[in-house]
């Protein structure tokens, strides 16, 4: 059996559902697609842990920040008694992510990296209540790579998360140079989570179990468009030279999203970034 099948014996497979109800209930046509990222994405299930819920909408929802916030309150109560139901601890800073189409095409484009004296650099993710936005999308990076589709376009998701896969890869190739789909799965899951790529050792053995056929398809791909090391730099260069344009759909530190999440936790036990609720009053 592999680890992914044992991690379902144990795991609440009746909570996907709940989450899949819960996201069309509250948002109904604007959602493209719903997914389960971090360990959960693989099954896990560990005392204490949260489970990362993603939601993409369609861009519409920019133009109505209002209707959103009404949205994010309705989701959060229900994302946090999904969580104490099923035996869960909600994270009580961060109750699920949420993204527009046009946020994570930029991110599958290489939104994230910085310059760095004149090359590609991707720093690490180590403040996740940072709200710059080249952070959020390293964020949105990790997040998609390993996301498990529960409702919506389960297509699109596999689509977007090639393209980040790819982008990832063009990113170590410059770096390091081709690597072995083994030393690919090596890289990325060195050193703290949010030091690299958002992956450790405590993803293992699932995580290599579920990435190695995407990464095979990924390098395929890479290879027939190109890996040579003057593509790889024209890649780099097209990168650094975007103009992305500053836009959060939910602001963390907004002092209403700061006390909206104060007020649905009161008295909840805390998941695993409570202390985040204290950074801003």
């Amino acid at each position: 059996m592999s680890t992914i099948e044992h991690n379902k014996t144990t795991y609440p497979l009746a909570m996907d559902q709940a989450f899949a109800e819960l996201l069309q209930r509250v948002f109904g046509d604007l959602l493209v697609v719903g997914f389960v990222n971090g360990r959960a994405a693989l099954y896990f299930k560990r005392s204490g842990m949260d489970v990362d819920v993603f939601t993409v909408l369609k861009d519409e929802i920019v133009d109505n920040q209002e209707k959103f916030k009404t949205m994010w309150q309705q989701f959060v109560i229900g994302y946090r008694d999904i969580h104490l139901h099923y035996g869960f601890k909600p994270d009580n800073a961060f109750p699920g992510d949420f993204a527009t189409v046009s946020q994570l095409e930029e991110m599958a484009q290489g939104r994230g990296f910085v310059s760095n004296h004149g090359k590609v650099w991707m720093p690490p993710m180590t403040d996740i209540a940072c709200e710059n936005d080249e952070n959020d999308y390293r964020i949105f990076r990790s997040m998609v790579i390993i996301g498990r589709a529960i409702i919506g376009d389960a297509a699109y998701l596999d689509t977007i998360r090639l393209s980040a896969l790819k982008t990832v890869l063009r990113y170590i190739y410059l770096q390091r140079g081709p690597l072995s789909i083994e030393q690919i799965i090596a890289e990325i899951t060195s050193g703290p989570e949010k030091q690299g790529y958002g992956f450790d050792e405590r993803y293992q053995p699932a995580l290599t179990e579920f990435l190695t056929p995407w990464l095979e398809q990924a390098v395929a791909q890479l290879r027939h468009e190109g890996i040579a090391p003057e593509q790889l730099h024209q890649w780099e260069q097209h990168v650094l030279a975007k103009q992305w344009q500053a836009f959060h759909l939910m602001p963390f530190q907004d002092p209403w999203y700061v006390a909206e999440r104060e007020r649905l936790f009161a008295g909840v036990v805390a998941g695993s970034h409570y202390d985040k609720l204290t950074t801003t009053s």
